[in-house]
C-alpha cells in the first residue's frame, strides 16, 4: 500500500476551490475591461479562501464528534484496511468486548484468534459494491456472542479507502428466539401427549349476556378418545352434543366473564360418562375463550360405589376378628374415619366425637411414643408403610400391646391425601411370645453363633479373591480356596511363612494397622515372583470377642500389564490421528459421527462441536449421498474401500476428497460404525479439469506465456524489494530474505517452461541442462562472482523427466544450493557446491504398468564443504518454509532421503521413475478402489 506523506494531501474542498479559480481566471480573460467586477471576483476569492479553511475546521471537528459518538455508543465500531486487515479504529464497544487497544493491529489476529484471513471476510462483497451497505448476522466464538453487521466502504483522512464495520450484539435476542420456538414445540408437544382432554372453546352469548353454547376451537388427541366425537374443531357443542346440559354452558360462560377458573365435576348423560373438568380464561379481560382440561372420571366413580360396598363388608369382617380400622387425613392429621372395635381398643365403649394423631399418642407409653412418631414420621418422608407395635395405656388405666399398621392412598388425582391401616390388640400373643422366648433362647444362642461362623466360612469359601483371618500374632486362622489355590495348605502358619518365606513378619507389611486404628486400610505389595496384589484389610472380631483381621487379597499383575500395553496403545494412537495430515472420521452404525480430528475440522472450516453427534448427510454433496448410502451397505457387510468424495464446507466451496473407510465389527462380527481417512485432493481435482479443457496444439504457447509471466513476476519481486531496501527498520531484515527465497523459486519455476519451450517438446525436460543453469541464476542471485565459490555438477546427460518430476525437483535443488550460499560459507572466501545426478537401471515392470516397461531409480546428491550442520539434526522438525518444502516434495515424487553434516552438508535422495514410450514419469503408487 501506497502512503503519501502530509504535504502531498490536499483536501477535497480546496480541490474544489481550484476547480472554481481556473473557471474565474477564464472569465477575467475575456471581460479584462470590466475592472470593478475583477475586484469584486477577487473579493469573492477571498471569502471563499476562508469558507475553504472553515469547512477543514468544521470537517476536523466533525470527525472528532463522530469518533466521540461512535466512542459513546453500545454497538462495537471499528475501521479496517480492506487491503492490508490493519484495524485503523476502536471504539470503547470494541474494546471492552475484545481486550486492548486492536489499533493497528490484524483484524483476523485481533478479533478472530486467526492466522489467516476469514473464509467469511466481506471485503470483497464491499468492495465490488462500494456505495452499498451489506447487512449480515454472525456468530463469534472468540466473545461466544451473536452480531448484527453493516459493512461498507467509506473514505478515510488519507484519502483511503477503508471498510466501516457496525456490530450490534444480538446474543440476547438470538436465544430469547431460540427459547421461544423451544417454549413453542414443549406447548405443541404437551398439547398433543398429555393423557387429559384438552380444548380451547369461543364462548357463544345471546343479545342478553348469556350464554347458550360455545364453538370448539382447538383440540387434542384424547379429547376424541375420551368423548368418542371426532372431528370437534370449528363444531358448536350442540351441534355435537343437542341435549348438553345448561349446567356445563352456564358454569363456561361464567368463567369467560368473571375470569375466575372453576374445577367441575359432573355427568353428561347423552355420553354416559362422568368428567373432571378444570376451566380457566383463555387471554385477558374481554376475551371470550375458554381452556378447558377434563378427564373421563366414570370408571373412578363406579369404583367408588364399589368401594363403598367393600367397606361395608371389611367392617364386618374386621369386627369380628376384634380389629380396628381408620383413615388418617395427613393434611390436618385427624382420623377422618374409625370402626368401633378402633374406639374399643383404647377402652371406649362409643365412637368418640373426634380422633387424633395426637390424641393416639397420648395413649401410648412415654418410652414407646418416640419409636412410634419416628415410624410414623418415616412413613410419611418415603411414602412408605407404617408397621410397629408398642404398649399403650387404656382409658381405664390398663397396659395393652397393640400392631398397628397403615398403608398411603392416593385420590383420583394421583395425589396421596390419607393413609388407611388397621389396629389390632396383641396382649395375649406377646405375652405367649415372652414364655416361648425364655425357654428357647439358651439353645438357640449356640446353634446361631456356630451356624453364622460357618455360614460365614462357606460364603468366604465361594469367593474368587483371596481372603485370610489372621490372629494379633500374625497366624492364619482361616484361608479360602483362593488363598490355598495360590500359597498352598497355610492354615496354623504365620501369613510371613507361607506368603513370602520368611521367618520373621515383614518390615513392609501394613495389615495390622487396622488393630491400631479400627478403620480398614487398603495397600499394594509385590510378592517375590512378581506378582503384584491389591491388598484391603478389615477389623474382624471373632464369636468369641477376640479381634481378627480380615485380609482380602487380589492378583491384579495381569491387569497392570494389560493397563500399561492399554496405555501406551491408547497413545501412539492418539498421537498418530491428531498428527496425520490426513482428515479422519469415525462414525456409529447409524452414521452419525462420533470423532474427527483437528485436520478434518480445518479442511471443513467447521468447529469439533458442529460434528460430534451430527449426521454425516450434511456435510456430503447432494449428487454423491446415493454413492456413500451404497458404500455404507458394504461397510455393514464387513468391506473395506476406498472412493473419491466431493464434500461441502462451511463457507458452501466444495472440497474434493479421497476416502479410505474400513468398517468397525464387534467381537461377534457386528457393525458398530467406520473409520474412513480423508485425503483433500480438491487442488488435483481442480488441476485435472484445468487440463482436460487445455488444446495439446497450445501447450507450447502455454509454457511460453507462463515463463514469461513467472519472469514478470519475478521482475515485481526485485522492484519491491528495492523499495524496502533504503529502509532503516527493513534493510538487511528477513523481509528482504524472503522477496529473494520467492524470486529463486519463481525463477526455478520459469526456467522449467524456458526449457521446454526452447526444446520444442511439450512434455518432457532436459534437466541436467536445467539444473546447470538454475545454478548459474542462483549463483548470479547471490552475488558470488567476486568471491571463490565454485560448483561443480556431475549430470547424467540426457534425462528427460516430465512436469511433474521436473518441478518438485527443480524446486528442491533450489532450496538445497540457496541454503549453502547462504549459510555454509559465513566467513569464508572459498568453497565448492556439488550437485550430482545419476541414474541405476531397473529392468522389470511395476505391477501397476504394462509390461513394456521399465522403472529407473535416481540418485540426487547436493553437497558443500562448508561449516555443516549439527549431526543430531532432524530436518522435519524445523519450521523453516525451505525444508518444509523439500520435506513436502520428496514424499509426493515417493523418494527417501538422507542429510549428513560431518564435514560440510551432504543431502543424498533416492527415487523411482517410470520410462514407458520416452515419457518419464514419477512412480505414485496406485491406490486400489473397490
Amino acid at each position: 500500500m501506497s502512503l503519501k506523506g502530509a504535504k502531498d494531501q490536499e483536501p477535497i474542498p480546496y480541490q474544489v476551490l481550484l476547480d472554481e479559480n481556473r473557471a474565474l481566471k477564464d472569465e477575467i480573460q475575456n471581460l479584462r475591461v470590466c475592472l470593478e467586477e475583477a475586484d469584486e471576483l477577487r473579493r469573492a476569492i477571498s471569502e471563499r479562501e476562508l469558507e475553504s479553511k472553515r469547512a477543514e475546521e468544521t470537517l476536523a471537528f466533525e470527525r472528532s464528534q463522530l469518533l466521540s459518538i461512535f466512542d459513546g455508543m453500545d454497538d462495537v465500531v471499528y475501521v479496517t484496511d480492506p487491503y492490508t486487515y490493519e484495524v485503523l479504529y476502536a471504539n470503547r464497544a470494541m474494546k471492552e468486548k475484545f481486550g486492548g487497544e486492536l489499533m493497528e493491529g490484524i483484524c483476523y489476529r485481533e478479533f478472530q484468534r486467526r492466522v489467516s484471513p476469514c473464509d467469511f471476510c466481506t471485503n470483497p462483497i464491499i468492495l465490488k459494491e462500494r456505495d452499498k451497505p451489506y447487512h449480515w448476522e454472525y456468530y463469534n466464538p472468540t466473545v461466544d456472542r451473536y452480531f448484527m453487521i453493516m459493512d461498507r466502504i467509506i473514505k478515510w483522512p488519507d484519502g483511503r479507502d477503508v471498510r466501516l464495520e457496525i456490530a450490534k450484539d444480538i446474543t440476547e435476542r438470538k436465544r430469547a428466539e431460540e427459547a421461544l420456538r423451544i417454549s413453542e414445540e414443549r406447548y405443541r408437544s404437551l398439547f398433543n401427549s398429555i393423557d387429559e382432554g384438552f380444548n380451547i372453546i369461543e364462548m357463544i352469548f345471546d343479545d342478553n349476556g348469556k350464554a347458550v353454547d360455545h364453538r370448539i376451537l382447538e383440540a387434542n388427541p384424547s379429547q376424541e378418545k375420551m368423548t368418542g366425537l371426532k372431528d370437534v374443531v370449528g363444531k358448536r357443542a350442540r351441534e355435537l352434543l343437542p341435549n348438553f346440559e345448561d349446567y356445563w354452558i352456564e358454569s363456561f360462560g361464567q368463567v369467560a366473564i368473571t375470569g375466575e377458573p372453576v374445577r367441575l365435576e359432573n355427568r353428561i348423560e347423552e355420553l354416559d360418562r362422568w368428567f373432571d373438568v378444570y376451566a380457566s380464561r383463555f387471554g385477558g379481560e374481554g376475551s371470550r375463550k375458554v381452556a378447558v382440561v377434563f378427564n373421563d372420571i366414570t370408571q373412578r366413580k363406579l369404583a367408588e360405589e364399589a368401594l363403598h360396598q367393600s367397606e361395608k363388608r371389611l367392617n364386618f369382617a374386621l369386627e369380628t376378628i376384634h380389629t380396628g380400622a381408620w383413615d388418617l387425613d395427613l393434611v390436618n392429621y385427624d382420623f377422618s374415619h374409625r370402626s368401633l372395635e378402633h374406639d374399643r381398643i383404647f377402652g371406649y365403649e362409643q365412637l368418640l366425637p373426634k380422633w387424633t394423631y395426637e390424641m393416639f399418642l397420648n395413649h401410648v407409653l412415654p418410652e414407646d411414643r418416640a419409636m412410634v412418631d419416628k415410624e410414623f414420621q418415616k412413613a410419611i418422608t418415603s411414602g412408605g408403610d407404617w408397621s410397629f407395635e408398642c404398649r399403650i395405656r387404656r382409658v381405664d388405666g390398663v397396659i395393652r400391646w397393640i400392631w398397628a399398621a397403615g398403608r398411603h392412598q392416593v385420590d383420583y388425582t394421583g395425589n396421596v391425601r390419607w393413609m388407611a391401616g388397621i389396629v389390632q390388640d396383641i396382649t395375649e400373643r406377646k405375652r405367649a411370645e415372652e414364655t416361648l422366648r425364655e425357654t428357647e433362647l439358651s439353645c438357640k444362642v449356640a446353634e446361631a453363633v456356630e451356624s453364622e461362623r460357618q455360614r460365614l466360612f462357606d460364603v468366604l469359601e465361594t469367593l474368587p479373591v483371596m481372603i485370610a483371618l489372621l490372629t494379633p500374632d500374625h497366624r492364619i486362622a482361616f484361608a479360602n480356596r483362593s488363598f490355598r489355590e495360590k500359597f498352598g495348605e497355610s492354615e496354623g502358619l504365620h501369613c510371613y511363612e507361607c506368603c513370602f518365606g520368611s521367618t520373621q513378619p515383614c518390615e513392609f507389611c501394613e495389615s495390622y494397622k487396622v488393630l491400631e486404628t479400627g478403620q480398614p486400610h487398603h495397600w499394594e505389595v509385590t510378592t517375590p515372583e512378581g506378582s503384584v496384589i491389591d491388598v484391603y484389610n478389615f477389623p474382624f472380631t471373632d464369636v468369641d470377642d477376640s479381634p481378627m483381621i480380615l485380609k482380602m487379597d487380589i492378583d491384579i499383575t495381569e491387569r497392570r500389564k494389560a493397563e500399561e500395553k492399554l496405555r501406551d496403545s491408547e497413545e501412539k494412537y492418539r498421537n498418530i490421528v491428531e498428527t496425520a495430515n490426513e482428515g479422519i472420521l469415525i462414525t456409529d452404525d447409524k452414521a452419525t459421527i462420533t470423532y474427527v480430528n483437528q485436520k478434518l475440522v480445518d479442511m471443513l472450516g467447521y468447529t469439533l462441536e458442529n460434528f460430534i453427534g451430527k449426521p454425516i448427510w450434511g456435510f456430503i454433496s447432494e449428487e454423491y449421498r446415493p454413492i456413500v448410502k451404497q458404500n455404507l451397505k458394504k461397510r455393514m457387510k464387513g468391506a473395506s474401500g476406498s472412493y473419491e468424495l466431493k464434500l461441502i464446507r462451511k463457507d458452501g466451496s466444495s472440497l474434493w476428497t479421497f476416502l479410505n473407510a474400513k468398517p468397525l465389527l464387534s467381537k461377534d462380527g457386528n457393525y458398530l460404525g467406520a473409520m474412513s481417512m480423508l485425503t483433500d485432493i480438491t487442488e488435483r481435482k481442480k488441476a485435472e479439469e484445468s487440463l482436460a479443457n487445455i488444446e495439446t496444439a497450445r501447450k507450447k504457447e502455454i509454457h511460453h506465456r507462463i515463463k514469461n509471466n513467472l519472469q514478470v513476476i519475478s521482475s515485481l519481486l526485485d522492484l519491491q524489494a528495492e523499495q524496502f531496501k533504503n529502509r532503516v527498520n527493513i534493510k538487511d531484515s528477513e523481509v528482504l530474505e524472503a522477496f529473494r527465497e520467492s524470486q529463486d523459486r519463481v525463477i526455478s519455476m520459469a526456467l522449467i517452461h524456458e526449457e521446454l519451450y526452447k526444446g520444442g517438446g511439450f512434455e518432457t525436460l532436459n534437466f541436467s541442462s536445467y539444473i546447470q543453469e538454475l545454478a548459474e541464476n542462483l549463483f548470479e542471485t547471490y552475488s558470488l562472482g567476486s568471491s571463490n565459490i565454485s560448483l561443480k555438477l556431475d549430470l547424467k546427460e540426457n534425462i528427460l523427466f516430465d512436469m511433474d518430476t521436473a518441478v518438485p525437483l527443480g524446486i528442491i535443488v533450489n532450496e538445497l544450493v540457496s541454503n549453502s550460499l547462504k549459510h555454509a560459507f559465513i566467513g569464508r572466501d572459498k568453497g565448492e557446491i556439488l550437485i550430482k545426478l545419476s541414474r541405476e537401471e531397473n529392468e522389470g515392470c511395476i505391477k501397476s504398468v504394462t509390461e513394456d516397461c521399465k522403472s529407473t531409480s535416481f540418485i540426487l546428491t547436493v553437497s558443500d564443504d562448508g561449516a555443516g550442520i549439527p549431526e543430531n539434526l532432524d530436518i522435519e522438525e524445523l519450521d523453516s518454509l525451505g525444508f518444509q518444502l523439500i520435506t513436502s516434495l520428496v514424499d509426493q515424487l515417493g523418494g527417501k532421503f538422507e542429510l549428513k553434516g560431518n564435514t560440510g552438508t551432504e543431502f543424498t535422495m533416492r527415487f523411482t521413475v517410470i520410462e514407458k514410450d520416452d515419457l518419464t514419469q514419477v512412480d505414485l503408487k496406485p491406490q486400489e478402489n473397490e
